[in-house]
């Protein structure tokens, strides 16, 4: 199970109209992991807030959690407050991108915050990674996760800059590219890089709560 978007400041409490992380975070339980779609701490991903909010909510499930990492938490430099908080279970600092299995399934977090990270196109430091990994691992399904959608229809356009790396996961047969940012719910038919139908391409889904 997973969603991005999540915990709001500290001061806006549990259970407001807008602020549902507490009731949320009781649907993890009987998941085997726990995904994030970045911007997991509003407004700034600050380790104190971390603590006062996602903390008490979905930081129950730490043990099960593989986080991904948004835009703001970047508000805080260097993302700090999200590496402080996921330790290495964010990956390695600095970069927010890693790989784990579960199941059959290999589950993938890539850092969507291209400007932070040495750009997302082609020979960038993620994407030299991201073509290492899907050479080498041989699972039978595979998913993606980041904050930024490829393909958007709510509050945000298209996102371009990520053409490399879908392109990786399409030519690797990949099921599934997860995300947040637009704080809505979409689902979209499989397709492939050109925005094309097709059978063999990737389902996005966004689930920006």
């Amino acid at each position: 199970m997973g969603a991005g978007d999540i915990a709001c400041e500290p001061s806006a409490g549990f259970g407001t109209t807008s602020c549902r992380h507490n009731v949320t975070s009781d649907q993890l339980a009987p998941a085997d992991a726990v995904l994030t779609f970045g911007d997991n701490q509003y407004e700034d991903g600050a380790l104190s807030k971390f603590q006062a909010s996602y903390g008490p909510t979905w930081g129950r499930w730490l043990s099960k959690t593989f986080p991904s990492v948004g835009n703001h938490e970047y508000l805080t430099a260097d993302a700090a407050g999200h590496f402080d908080y996921f330790g290495a279970r964010a990956g390695p600092r600095g970069q927010g991108w890693y790989a784990t299995r579960v199941g059959n399934w290999l589950l993938i977090a890539l850092n969507s915050n291209c400007s932070r990270v040495g750009g997302c196109g082609v020979n960038s430091p993620q994407w030299v990674w991201l073509r290492d990994l899907l050479a080498a691992d041989n699972a039978p399904c595979t998913l993606a996760y980041q904050h930024h959608p490829r393909w958007a229809a709510g509050q945000y356009a298209d996102h371009p800059q990520y053409d490399a790396i879908y392109r990786l996961l399409y030519a690797d047969h990949a099921e599934l590219l997860l995300a947040g940012h637009d704080h809505n719910y979409q689902r979209w038919d499989r397709l492939n890089p050109d925005k094309q139908p097709d059978p063999m391409g990737i389902r996005e889904i966004i689930a920006g709560t």
